[in-house]
């Protein structure tokens, strides 16, 4: 089982020696390792040029003629890998010396996984930075589990550097990301989402209940940047209209799927809830019974907005 590391730089020269020392000392080492820069204006580049001369390794290493931004750097790598299991990696990570290994073992032990995730740890650690926990669907292998399809698990709740491919899955990946061109929030569709997506709408994506690298959270990352732009919805009536958008448009990718590649639990889940959100928002719209809508507002953490109206009515009748 052949595996490649994908590496995407940009500007990373304060932290991206650590990272590939960390990836030449895994215990079971990738079949290859392909480095691409975004032309990085820092010594990113001579860096990695140096590391890789001095240790004498056989990575693949390239700059990219103008700077096409990290989503577009990451698609590129991901588009001409020709390995079994694909690795994401950031720059300003560390992995764990066991990484390759525990995530080649998980991919041999089930045949059915598509993506896996694992969890990590951040650092510097911070109290508020916690994982969200992840809807799990039990295995027979300890630790390893499906990702269940829950509205929870519409939103990637891991970061790309968790992230392992199959190959069977690529193209599959590419369409969602060349279809589905926004996220929730309006950003540009990420790898690591569409990834996430993909895998959740084939019934392929796992997950390794074992942090298997060390997450580097910083405030000047292109992430947290990005996040700072965010324009939160005015209201639940906009958040909803905004939610539908977004669902709608994965929904959507059905049609690219042949009926044998979807899990159809996961499009039920979905067509649910795009269905409760349509008529939520045909009863925030009643203007006049305000005491309902506060209501609704209220019970707005229902999975089902059946069971929220339910609540509702038997709370007006007292």
């Amino acid at each position: 089982m052949k595996t490649v590391v994908l590496l995407a730089t940009f500007n990373g020269e304060e932290f991206i020696v650590d990272q590939l020392k960390s990836i030449k000392d895994q215990e079971v080492q990738s079949d290859a390792v392909i480095i691409r820069d975004d032309a990085s204006s820092d010594a990113t580049a001579s860096l990695i040029r140096d590391f890789i001369r001095q240790n004498k390794l056989n990575w693949v290493f390239s700059v990219n003629k103008k700077n096409v931004g990290w989503r577009a750097n990451f698609m590129d790598l991901l588009h001409e890998s020709d390995a079994d299991i694909v690795f994401f990696s950031d720059q300003d990570d560390i992995w764990h010396s066991d990484k390759i290994k525990v995530v080649k073992e998980s991919f041999m032990k089930i045949s059915n996984i598509g993506v896996l995730v694992s969890d990590y740890r951040f650092f510097p650690k911070r109290p508020a930075w916690k994982l969200t926990n992840i809807r799990k669907i039990p295995t027979n292998y300890e630790r390893l589990f499906r990702v269940a399809p829950t509205v929870q698990e519409f939103f990637s709740v891991r970061d790309g550097c968790s992230f392992a491919i199959r190959s069977n899955m690529v193209k599959i990946i590419e369409n969602f990301f060349q279809m589905i061109p926004t996220d929730f929030f309006g950003k540009a569709m990420s790898h690591d989402l569409a990834s996430w997506l993909a895998g959740l709408y084939c019934g392929k994506t796992y997950y390794i209940e074992t942090s298997l690298l060390e997450h580097r959270y910083h405030m000047d990352s292109a992430w947290q940047l990005e996040n700072k732009t965010i324009i939160a919805p005015k209201n639940l009536f906009q958040q909803n209209l905004q939610l539908i958008s977004y669902l709608s448009r994965i929904l959507a990718m059905k049609s690219f799927l042949s009926p044998k590649q979807i899990d159809s639990r996961f499009v039920e889940v979905l067509c649910n809830k795009l269905q409760d959100l349509k008529i939520e928002n045909s009863i925030l719209k009643i203007q006049k019974n305000r005491r309902l809508i506060m209501l609704i507002s209220k019970f707005h953490k229902y999975s089902s907005v059946r069971r929220a109206l339910a609540s509702s009515l038997r709370v007006l009748r007292q």
